[in-house]
């Protein structure tokens, strides 16, 4: 691991550590068939998203991206 990917998730962690609140994201389960594989949180006015790696590509990913971005 690079100094600089150490760097980055120190203040991440500093970040949510410095957190007022912090508010667990789920999409719906009727739009991905009952799959809730997807970990998100809001953080602010900050979105943190990790969606699990495809061996194939995927149509629903970009789309799942852009529910979570577009939530308020």
């Amino acid at each position: 691991m690079s100094a600089q990917t150490r760097q980055d998730i120190g203040k991440l962690f500093e970040y949510l550590a410095n957190a007022e609140k912090i508010e667990l994201m789920r999409l719906e389960k009727t739009l991905f068939m009952n799959f809730e594989n997807d970990v998100a949180y809001a953080v602010g006015d900050r979105r943190i998203v990790l969606i699990g790696c495809q061996s194939t590509g995927t149509i629903t990913s970009p789309l799942r991206i852009l529910l979570y971005v577009a939530r308020e």
